[in-house]
């Protein structure tokens, strides 16, 4: 057996310790064993080692070849000068003094105090692994409660009487995220309490909601999520959605739901344009024609204002409280720009209503985080071919899980603590690190890798240039961002690399891009002034708003086309194209950046990358930049 020097880095359902050379390791231990910064060895044998630089735990120099059979052993001197053995197959090219890079699969590693004692494995309830390669032979079973007890043991289901739950929550967007997120912490909180009044109706107000409604209708609301790791992947069946209501079908059915008593949360994951926030002045967008026509029809709505303020408006005339409105977008301060919002449609509508909303809806705050690709068909094969579950519309996501809320509800809540919500007075320092950081960075991940001419999220972080890049937009970010209580922040960035480096969720790069007229203002803007007020760096956070409008053209560096997911994209595109390296015009849609375009710094910055970007291409671009370093 191998072993390893290690520290403890966090301690959370896993203990991850950091290794020689910076790498970190997950390994299901105890977490009342361990505490941050206390010193362990890692125990680990040669064969569950492997060569894998897409996402290495350490690296080091082969100093000894040995071959043995039909088996190589591989000495390697890794950082600290300790050296461990790797097994690979005979065929392996590794040759003495290579570099090499080595993945440790931390379900099957050892950890040891520094007494040398055994700490104990955690088990896993909720998430049951099993095998990268474990492939089922039967023929898949179709997802719905009488077929609960026919899946494979190693499939978490739900052992609750879904029954017995109440739907006191009304999420309006039910998409991936929220069904792995919210809804798993919901879950998680009716195994532990039983016969709840928090269990959700889901809405779908868009055309594009049916194949979710078709789905969940077709499964009795449950479906698949998939913990997706370089360690194996995970699965269980969510029962915490017992309703689903598409509102095109019956608008009435949507407005009587959330009117109803009953309903005392209504939850939003609507996506960053849903709040129809125009960002450069703050303003309501009530121009839009989506705000125009539930004004003018306030008795069939088609959007989230119309539908919500036509229940509250029942609710006030009848008597009942209201509902707390909890946004769970990636927006800074999103349950104040909620307010805002709903509160100036309601005044518009009805002066009276947009008084008693004011005075008597809360709006939460909340930082929600799990990186959470779109379901695709290999998707639903991986899920029919590895669990034997046919299920129509399952989700995956990564093994990270965070969500910060605000305590501000003014019809109570379900005591959320119990399964790892972190309530708390001010949201703002978590969701300002999150954004800043970690959206931040999805966006020049997003735009470098398109124009590279990459497709996944993990392929782009495997790009040496590009993975400095996002580093060096991290370290710009930094001063931009107030002390986050309880977070070291040069581990959560260490970790953020970890999370986008992931081979396993095969996150797309388009997806990172979508709607990027409504990111870019909330996700980089905002540091963007901070640095500039602070007389800061600013080179990265250019970069990213340049290597969008080299984007916006629609071609990568190799000719191919790039399609444009925006609402404004036709504007955009014509713009970037008729402009080219200058970025003038595109800096001018004050919609978008306001009054920044008055900062000389950040207009030459933007123009000499674009400018380079066009001239040199985006590999090129990077190295010189980088170089700088």
């Amino acid at each position: 057996m191998n072993f390893i020097s290690a520290t403890v880095s966090a301690v959370n359902d896993r203990t991850t310790v950091r290794l020689p050379g910076d790498g970190t390791v997950m390994i299901p231990v105890k977490p009342t064993t361990l505490s941050v910064g206390d010193r362990a060895t890692l125990g680990i044998s040669p064969e569950h080692l492997r060569l894998d630089s897409s996402n290495p735990s350490v690296n080091g120099e082969v100093l000894v070849v040995e071959r043995l059979g039909g088996e190589t052993y591989l000495y390697v001197k890794i950082a600290g000068g300790e050296t461990i053995i790797v097994q690979t197959d005979g065929d392996h090219p590794a040759q003495l003094h290579d570099y090499v890079p080595i993945h440790i699969n931390g379900e099957l590693c050892h950890l040891f105090d520094q007494s040398g004692e055994t700490i104990p494995k955690a088990r896993r309830h909720h998430l049951t692994l099993i095998p990268m390669n474990s492939i089922s032979t039967n023929s898949p079973i179709k997802l719905n409660k009488a077929s609960l007890s026919r899946l494979a043991s190693h499939v978490h289901v739900p052992k609750y009487d879904r029954h017995q739950v109440t739907n006191g929550i009304v999420h309006i967007g039910v998409g991936g995220f929220h069904r792995a997120h919210q809804a798993l912490y919901l879950d998680n909180y009716f195994h532990e309490h039983p016969g709840s009044d928090w269990g959700i109706c889901g809405v779908g107000l868009l055309e594009f909601d049916k194949r979710m409604r078709d789905a969940l209708s077709s499964q009795d609301c449950l479906y698949t999520l998939v913990e997706r790791s370089p360690e194996g992947d995970r699965a269980r069946v969510i029962g915490a959605i017992t309703k689903y209501l598409f509102a095109p079908d019956n608008r009435q059915a949507v407005i009587d739901t959330l009117a109803d008593p009953k309903c005392r949360i209504v939850t939003l994951t609507i996506t960053e344009g849903g709040y129809y926030y125009i960002e450069g002045s703050g303003e309501f967008d009530v121009n839009h024609p989506t705000i125009q026509y539930d004004l003018q029809h306030p008795h069939e709505p088609i959007g989230v204002y119309g539908f919500l303020t036509a229940a509250l408006d029942r609710r006030r005339q009848q008597g009942i409280a209201p509902f707390t409105v909890l946004s769970c977008d990636n927006l800074q301060g999103n349950g104040n720009i909620a307010r805002k919002m709903l509160t100036a449609f309601a005044q518009m509508q009805n002066p009276e209503l947009g008084r008693w909303v004011a005075e008597h809806v809360a709006f939460p705050n909340c930082m929600v985080d799990r990186i959470t690709p779109a379901t695709t068909p290999a998707d639903i094969k991986m899920v029919a071919e590895q669990f034997n579950i046919d299920d129509a519309f399952p989700v995956v996501a990564e093994a990270f899980l965070q969500w910060v809320v605000e305590d501000n509800f003014c019809a109570g809540r379900p005591n959320w603590e119990a399964v790892g919500v972190q309530m708390t007075s001010d949201v703002h320092p978590y969701e300002m690190m999150k954004i800043r950081l970690l959206n931040a960075s999805h966006m020049l991940i997003g735009y470098l890798g398109s124009l590279a001419g990459y497709t996944y999220v993990h392929e782009a972080m495997a790009d040496p240039l590009i993975r400095q890049a996002v580093d060096c937009l991290m370290a710009e970010v930094t001063p931009t961002l107030e002390p986050v209580p309880g977070i070291d922040l040069e581990d959560y960035k260490k970790t953020l690399i970890e999370r986008f480096a992931n081979p396993k969720i095969r996150d797309q790069l388009p997806r990172l891009c979508l709607n990027s007229s409504a990111k870019i203002p909330k996700f980089v803007l905002g540091s963007l002034r901070d640095a500039l007020r602070q007389e800061g760096a600013i080179d990265y956070m250019s970069l990213t708003i340049a290597a969008w409008f080299r984007y916006l053209n629609g071609l990568d560096d190799q000719g191919n086309p790039i399609v444009i997911d925006d609402p404004i994209a036709d504007t955009l595109s014509q713009l970037a194209r008729s402009t080219g390296s200058d970025p003038k015009q595109l800096l001018n849609l004050t919609e978008i950046f306001g009054d920044l375009p008055q900062s000389s710094p950040f207009v030459e910055s933007v123009t000499t990358h674009l400018r380079s970007l066009y001239e040199l291409g985006t590999q090129e671009t990077l190295t010189k930049l980088l170089s700088r370093e």
